[in-house]
C-alpha cells in the first residue's frame, strides 16, 4: 500500500447503490479498483439494506482511525442507520461557527418506532394529500424534537475546496432543482 500525501481527512459516506458485498458485480469490482488506486478503504462489511446487500458505505483513507459501531438491521426504512467514529484531525486554526445540530446517536430506535406507530400520522392519516404532508412533517419534526432535540455547537468553518468553482456550483444547483 502506498503512503498517502493528503494532509486533510477524506471521508465519503452514503448510499452508493453498489453491491460491494458481491465480488461478481462489475460495479463493485470497479469501485474496489478506484478505492485501491487512491489508498481508500470501505469500512462497512455487513448488510445495510433490507434485501441483504451492503449499500451504505463509509470510505476513508487507509490510515484513518475508524470505529464502526454495531449496525442495526433496517427498521424505519429499508436501509440501516450506520454510525461511525472517525478521528479527523483539525485542519489548523479554522474560524468557528455556531450550528444547530441533533445528536442522532441518542435516539432510542425502539421508542421512536413505538411513538411513530402511535402517532396521528399512522393511526388516522388525513385523506387529502396536503393534510397528509402537513401531518407527516409535523409528526416527524415533533418526534425528532422529542428523541433528538436540537442543540447548539461550535464547529469549524471549512473553506471551499479550490476545485469547487462556479461551474461546479451551477451543476450542483441544476442537480438539486431536478
Amino acid at each position: 500500500m502506498r503512503t498517502s500525501s493528503y494532509s486533510t481527512p477524506i471521508v465519503i459516506v452514503g448510499d452508493l447503490n453498489v453491491h460491494v458485498d458481491d465480488a461478481t458485480d462489475n460495479s463493485s469490482t470497479k469501485l474496489a479498483d478506484v478505492l485501491a488506486a487512491h489508498s481508500l478503504v470501505q469500512h462497512v462489511d455487513v448488510p445495510t439494506h433490507s434485501l441483504g446487500h451492503t449499500l451504505d458505505l463509509i470510505i476513508t483513507r487507509f490510515d484513518s482511525a475508524v470505529t464502526l459501531l454495531p449496525v442495526d438491521p433496517p427498521s424505519l426504512s429499508d436501509h440501516s442507520f450506520v454510525v461511525v467514529d472517525i478521528d479527523c484531525q483539525p485542519l489548523g486554526n479554522l474560524p468557528t461557527d455556531l450550528r444547530v445540530v441533533r445528536n442522532w446517536r441518542s435516539i432510542d430506535i425502539e421508542a421512536l418506532s413505538r411513538d411513530l406507530s402511535n402517532s396521528t400520522l399512522l393511526q388516522s392519516t388525513p385523506e387529502s394529500a396536503d393534510a397528509a404532508f402537513l401531518c407527516y412533517d409535523s409528526t416527524l419534526r415533533s418526534l425528532l424534537d422529542q428523541h433528538a432535540p436540537l442543540t447548539t455547537r461550535r464547529v469549524s468553518r471549512q473553506s471551499t475546496a479550490r476545485w469547487f468553482d462556479e461551474e461546479c456550483r451551477k451543476m450542483k444547483r441544476t442537480t438539486r432543482a431536478s
